[in-house]
Formats: C-alpha cells, sequence, structure tokens
C-alpha cells in the first residue's frame, strides 16, 4: 500500500451518527462525517471495477465552507471486487468516493473514508418481521453473537474488534453481520470490505457514514 494512504482503520465481523466519538485525526484529519444511504445496492458477487457508485447524504452539512444540502450525492467507483468462492476465498469489496455534488451547486473533488456502514431500515425491520414468526434473532441478538470484542488497537494502522476503540485515529464500526469493515485515508480508497463465509453484499439504503474532506 502507498503511503500516502495513510492510516488504515479495521473493524471486524458483525447508515449514521458518531455518537460520542473522538475528532478524526492522524491521516483522517479536518474529514467531516456525513449521514448518508448508498443509492443502489452493490455486491462482490457481480461489482466491476470502475463501476460507479453513490451515496445521497442524509443531513445538511458543510464541508469546507460549503452549504451541502440534504439530497447530495457522493459520487465514486469500485475499486476493486473479488467473489465469494467456497473453499477458496471469502467475498471482497474496495470503493472510493471522490466527488461531492451539492444538490445545488458545483461539484468538487473530495477524499473520503468510509467510517460506518449499517443495515437498512428495511433489512431491520425484515428482521424483526421474521423473529416475530420464529424464523430468526433481530438484528440486535446477530450483531451480539458474531461480533468480535477482544480486539486491541495499533495506533500506527491498524484498529481490530468490533469497533474500535478510544484513542485510535478514528471510530470505525460495522453493523452488516459477517461484513468487517476498513477505512481508509488518502484518496485512493475509501473502505474495503470484507465476508469471509460470503460476498460482501450492501442493500440499496445501506446506511453510511463518510469522512469527507475537499481536495
Amino acid at each position: 500500500m502507498k503511503a500516502k494512504l495513510g492510516i488504515v482503520v479495521v473493524m471486524a465481523v458483525v447508515g449514521c451518527a458518531l455518537a460520542g466519538a473522538q475528532e478524526p485525526s492522524g491521516a483522517f484529519e479536518g474529514q467531516i462525517p456525513v449521514n448518508c444511504t448508498l443509492k443502489k445496492a452493490l455486491s462482490s458477487r457481480d461489482a466491476k471495477v470502475g463501476q460507479e457508485i453513490a451515496a445521497v447524504t442524509e443531513k445538511p452539512t458543510t464541508i469546507n465552507g460549503v452549504t451541502i444540502p440534504r439530497g447530495s450525492m457522493l459520487t465514486g467507483h469500485v475499486v476493486d471486487a473479488s467473489a465469494f468462492k467456497k473453499g477458496q476465498n471469502g467475498g471482497s469489496l474496495t470503493i472510493v468516493f471522490d466527488k461531492l455534488e451539492p444538490k445545488k451547486g458545483t461539484a468538487f473533488p473530495v477524499e473520503a473514508s468510509v467510517y460506518r456502514i449499517a443495515l437498512s431500515e428495511n433489512q431491520i425491520l425484515g428482521q424483526r418481521t421474521d423473529a416475530d414468526i420464529g424464523m430468526r434473532g433481530t438484528a440486535a441478538e446477530q450483531q451480539q453473537t458474531s461480533a468480535v470484542r477482544g480486539g486491541s488497537d495499533n495506533m500506527d494502522n491498524r484498529v481490530s474488534g468490533m469497533q474500535s476503540a478510544p484513542g485510535a485515529a478514528v471510530h470505525v464500526e460495522s453493523a452488516i453481520p459477517g461484513v468487517a469493515l476498513s477505512a481508509v485515508a488518502g484518496g485512493e480508497k475509501s473502505a474495503i470490505m470484507l465476508a469471509p463465509k460470503d460476498d460482501v453484499n450492501l442493500a440499496g439504503s445501506t446506511e453510511m457514514i463518510i469522512g469527507v474532506k475537499a481536495k
């Protein structure tokens, strides 16, 4: 990995507010956390390098003095994708968001890092419905049983565990069972997602927190 990619923050298996989290620091310093939802579904099973992606902002914010209304778009593309192959490799998906398109105004280039991914509201409601008829546990129960809670922080470049611990360069969390998230700084990649036992499957309206700063 090139040095300019800076710090990589990793979250192990298990959309958007950083409640109680510290300000991004190190290679992530200056990024503004933005609440977003993924516009279209994305999967490592069939994603192609260069495929365009977009996330819609859910709350108004300000980036480098520019007002960003709700409904603006962060756009980018797939950097790398590997489909799950049983007995060979897990699914992986690497993406970058590199442009911000305000709902009103001129688009401009950005550096972005994905801090958090979470199931969409419809997915959570669907799991609750299944639980009511005895098909499976709730989303909260699944996260409790699948989470890796023994992680520890390495301040140089990596954070492991259910979520990054206090003192990490940025707070990173995956709330999608079975998917690990790495937040990447530097501009060439925004996130690396891995699923050891399946493809990385992000539904449309997957909730995200994306740290953004103008280039």
